[in-house]
Formats: C-alpha cells, structure tokens, sequence
C-alpha cells in the first residue's frame, strides 16, 4: 500500500459556508445531531446555547406542583410573573424574571388551575388586568368588578355563580377533559375549550356555549392564535387522525377542518400570522393558506420513534422570537417497547428545539435543567431525556416555555429571553422527579454537534487530520473536546442505543457503578442523558467487578461493574443516580482538549486523526463538543489520505 492522493473536504461547504441542520437521512445539510447549540448568535458558526438556571423547584418547595404555564399579570395590582401549577399558583416578586417566587397568599386563591389567561380590564382600576384560571370544572378570577383583589382576593365560580354557566349539558365543565383558554385579541374574545365543546366570552362577559362543536370523540388539546383567527387542535379518543379545526371567532360555524396524519398536541404557535404545528410523528406543519404542508421533521421521524401524547397536553409548550420558532418536546421513545430505558431516540434529545423559518435549520437549543441559581457546582448540563418508559407519561409531559420579551421593560437590561418549566428527573433510577421553573442564563455550558457523514471522494480513505477553525476562548478553563467514527455506533440487535443506569461514587471519585451493557468495550463514550451530572460526557478507561475488585475486560450485561472514567464530571459529589449512553466515539490523539486563550480574533489548528486502522472508511463523523460561554466554532476541514494498493497481481 502506498499514497496516492489526499482529500481535503470543508464542513461546511465552501459554496454555503453557513453550518445548518438538522435534516432526514446521513447526509444532507452540515449537522447530524445537535446539543444545547445555538446558530442564530454570530451567523454561520456554532455557537454554545444559554443554559436553564433554577428559580424554583419542588425539592425546595414541595407545593410547587407540575408547571403548566407563566404568564405576565397586574392582576393584584403588582406587575409581576404568575406561574400555573398542578398543585398552586405562585407569583413573582416583580416583573423581573430572576425576582423570587412564592405561593400566592391572596384570599381564595384556587388549587388545581389547569391554564391561565388575561381577559380585559377589570374595572376597579382600568388599568389592571383581570387574570382568569382554570379549574376542573370552573373558572375563578382576579380582579372582578366591585371585587377588591387586594382586600378579597380571587372569585373562585365565576363560570358557574357569576356568569350562570354549568346548568345544562351545552354550557357545564367537565373534569375529563382539559379546560383550555385562548384569546383572540382582534374582537375581542375569550374560547373556553373543554372536550369538543368551545364555549365563548365576549368583552361584555357575555357567554355564548357551545358556539363551536367539534365532532365526536374529539378533545381540544391545545389552541393556536393567529392575528384574527382560532386554530384549535384536537386529538381523537380512539386514536383516529388528528384535527385542525379554522375559526375567525364570528363566523356560525367553523370556518375550516383539517385532517392530519398524527395528533397535532405536541406543540403548536403562530409567528408573523402564519401558524405552525408539530405532530406526534415528528412533522413539523405550515400553513400555506389553503392546508398545513410538511416543511420539515424533527430527528424521530425516520427512527419511527414517537413523541408520547396519549395521556399528555403541550399547551404551552411553544413560543417565538420573530421568524424563530420554539418547542418544548420530550426525548421520543419507541412506544411499542414502554417500560424500557433503552427504547428512545438515538438521534434527538428532548428539550427546547428551535427552527428557523427562514433557512429551515432546526435544532436542540435548550435543556431543561436540575441546577438551581445557588448552586456553585452545576448539578447538571442539561437533561436530555426527561420522558421514558420508566416514569408515567402522565406525569413528565408537562411544562412551559414563554418568551419574556413582549412588553418586557427589562428586556434590554440583561434579563432572560425564555422562562422554562417542566419536569427533571435527577435521581434517575428511583425515579425521582423534581418540578422546575427557571430561565436561560447565560453561564458556562457544555454542547456538542456531530456532523453529517462525510464521505470519501473516492473508494475509502485513510481520515488522518482534522483542521478546525473557531473563535478565541473567553477563559482558560473553557475547551474543544473532539471526537471520530467510520461507523454507524453501537446498537443492539433492536437496533436501539445500548443505555444502563448508574450510581455516581461520590467523593469527588470518577467514576460510577452499573450493570453495563454487552457489547460496550474500554474506550467506548458515554454520555449522561439524565439524572445527577446530565450532560456530561468522557470515555472508560477500564471496568472492574463491584464484588471483588477483579478486572474485567469485556462486559456480559448482568455484572455489576465499577466503570472509571478518563475525565472527573462537575458534581463528584452526588451519589444520585444517572441514565447512561454508550457510544463508540474515538478522541483525536493531539491537542486534546484544545485550550487557547489567544488574544487573535479567530483559531485555528490542526488535530491527527488515530492510526490507519482506526480511521480508515467510506465516510467519517465527527463529535465536536464546547465547553465555556460564548464558545463559536467556525469551521472545520476533514483530511484523509487515499491509500493505493500497489501489490502485483
């Protein structure tokens, strides 16, 4: 053998330098599978995501109940955040969203609010706002007239004692089926959806029940609000076809209904009036004007893993950002193997994914997060999979992502862009789940992309240099953590990721003990998708019998085993418990991790691929992780030498 040519491949290409992603299959666009990344900051570079702070959580306060909502109210004549939980309401201590958070102590306050609105003024003050909540079967209201939200606080039957309402069958409430509330701001008013039933409130407080009946055996999940029109999204009992039904809020009757092939409960949001949905199945939908059009779809599509929306609502799991879209969604999982850790998506995380409706990128851009404001060590980096078959659905699939921005004075002064909440799992094993409410920081993050495969100009190279190009540190405690395959990973023989469950060693002591799967080998990546230290990632170095301390090279997947790690993770700790991920990922041999501190603008330096018989494919992936803030990487050149065999025949 001896060398013919070399191959030298740009990611991205020369001819759209922009890094995009993520799309169908292994090839198309730049990156294959993303982590906490962000594309819009500087333009055509990777760049680290904000991370989730903590501003509450139920293992701090226990009353916090599963997070359904946050929304912006004057209501109690304070300008501040009130967050809807399963368990409480909760308020901020001012408009800011770092401000602390507490119950709500106001005379009458209701329990088990299901979602929240703010409908026209109240008129003891015209100028504060009457904030309405949902119950089981009711509505309650602060800031009624004649009522004094300061003195009386909240009305807690305004449906069924103020408005007369729950007297027949056409205008009563019922508690199996979620109550939803939206608002058309043109007329304006108020759809109170409950089953198939829209019931409707006008500025007058005049109600009009059962102004809009969808068919049998549908139920009103989620509500999208365009500039004069309601979408609302309907899935079936039975597991018929999902429904998109159109009304512009005057018309007799709905204006349109549109079938689809899933159930559109996953997420669903208007940007400049034009809606967009996501179904269960991983579709993303645009309306065109006439129906809703497939513009593109996320990661589980083709694993044919789906999102779980049997038992679950996502009613506010969306929001936007001018022509950004973004979506709250769960790690998917393969829900004809319920109730096993290992049967989820290998190629998407669960998180906040962001699409740009104008270049069609779509990718992970948040984590939520177990890591409270206080903590002076992350407890994690993010938690990937907070749905599995090891927890009800019907208690993760919960949670919130509202854009602070609209109306927000504060908004220029270094206060959040997002306020998350949802559901972490951070003792993963047990499990124990813990309610969060927080907001993006910006604060040390670790991401990661892996780029599409990047194939060989000819018959198979020899992959022996990886250039890459990036932005100076910011600090010298931040890095460039790359990695290789030629391979497809390792799976099982269900073609699912091999996964176990871990127990962290504590004591500052790196590594964590586990029944590890066969077919993982020394060498071999893991990754922390949940519990204590989410997010982390290092590769073993060796594996030794919890029994007797006996070194074992292969492992047999019913062993419990000692498993050391090259790198020591941020919480040394916990002794909590994680959800670990096998991957077949190779470090590049020099300069790893990149650390520079250089005062120079942009970076750039070489890395040497391992040997020959490591590297040698028809295609190549490579595994970049930022660790810092403010990390961007620009580009980077695969190099591979093609090998020509010269033997005499």
């Amino acid at each position: 053998m001896e060398q013919g040519h070399t191959n030298d491949i740009p990611v991205p290409n020369p001819k759209n330098p922009a890094w995009s992603g993520q799309f169908l299959g292994k090839f198309l666009g730049s990156i294959w599978q993303s982590w906490n990344i962000d594309l819009e900051r500087s333009q055509g570079k990777v760049a680290t995501a904000e991370r989730m702070l903590v501003n509450l959580d139920s293992g701090a306060q226990a009353n916090l109940g599963a997070p359904y909502h946050a929304l912006r109210a004057d209501a109690d004549r304070t300008d501040r955040w009130w967050y809807i939980t399963a368990g409480s309401l909760w308020n901020s201590a001012n408009a800011t969203p770092q401000s602390s958070i507490s119950i709500d102590a106001l005379s009458g306050t209701p329990s088990g609010a299901q979602d929240a609105i703010v409908h026209m003024k109240g008129t003891n003050t015209s100028t504060h706002d009457r904030l309405i909540v949902a119950l089981a079967t009711d509505l309650a209201i602060l800031n009624l007239t004649g009522i004094d939200p300061i003195s009386s606080g909240w009305v807690t039957n305004w449906w069924s004692g103020t408005l007369g309402q729950n007297t027949t069958s056409a205008n009563t409430l019922v508690s199996t089926a979620p109550i939803i509330l939206a608002r058309l701001e043109s007329i304006p008013m108020l759809a109170v959806c409950n089953g198939n039933l829209v019931h409707t409130i006008d500025a007058s407080d005049n109600v009009s029940a059962s102004r809009i009946i969808l068919p049998n055996n549908y139920v009103v999940t989620n509500v999208v609000v365009s500039q004069n029109r309601f979408w609302f999204l309907a899935k079936h009992t039975f597991s018929g076809r999902g429904l998109i039904v159109d009304w512009d809020g005057s018309s007799v009757k709905a204006n349109d209904y549109f079938y689809v092939d899933g159930t559109p409960i996953m997420g669903g949001v208007s940007t400049l009036d034009v809606p967009y949905m996501v179904l269960d199945n991983g579709c993303l939908l645009e309306y065109n004007g006439s129906g809703f059009k497939i513009i593109n779809h996320f990661p589980n599509f083709e694993e044919k893993c789906w999102f779980d929306s049997i038992n679950s609502s996502y009613k506010h799991c969306a929001a936007t950002d001018g022509d950004m879209l973004y979506f709250l969604l769960p790690q998917p999982r393969d829900l004809s193997q319920v109730g096993s850790s290992t049967a989820q998506s290998i190629r998407m995380r669960g998180g906040i994914w962001c699409f740009n409706t104008t270049t069609g990128d779509l990718y992970h851009r948040y984590s939520l997060s177990a890591t409270r404001v206080a903590d002076s060590t992350p407890y994690d980096y993010g938690q990937s999979s907070f749905a599995n078959g090891q927890i009800a659905s019907s208690a993760i699939n919960t949670g919130f992502i509202v854009n602070t921005y609209p109306g927000n004075i504060n908004s220029g002064n270094g206060a959040p862009k997002f306020l998350l909440g949802g559901r972490v799992i951070y003792d993963y094993n047990t499990p124990t789940v813990r309610n969060v409410v927080g907001y993006t920081s910006e604060q040390v993050q670790r991401s990661y992309i892996i780029t599409s495969e990047i194939p060989a100009q000819d018959v198979e190279n020899f992959w022996s240099v990886l250039w890459l190009r990036f932005n100076k540190f910011l600090d010298s405690s931040y890095s460039i953590v790359t990695k290789y395959r030629v391979t497809d990973g390792i799976i099982n023989s269900n073609l699912l990721a091999l996964e176990s469950t871990g127990t962290w060693a504590g004591s500052g002591l790196p590594y964590f003990t586990s029944t590890v799967p066969s077919g993982v080998a020394i060498g071999n990546e893991v990754e922390i998708l949940a519990g204590a230290n989410a997010g982390f990632n290092a590769h073993i170095t060796g594996f030794l019998k919890v029994s007797d301390g006996s070194i074992v090279i292969t492992p047999d997947g019913s062993t419990n085993l000692r498993v050391t790690l090259d790198e020591t993770p941020p919480n040394t700790a916990t002794t909590n418990t994680c959800l670990v991920r096998y991957e077949d990922w190779v470090k590049v041999l020099t300069n790893n991790p990149i650390t520079t501190t250089n005062s120079v603008r942009s970076n750039s330096i070489d890395q040497i691929v391992g040997g020959q018989s490591a590297s040698q494919g028809v295609y190549i992936q490579y595994k970049i992780e930022l660790r810092g803030k403010r990390m961007m990487l620009n580009q980077l050149r695969s190099i591979g030498d093609v090998m020509i065999n010269t033997e005499q025949k």
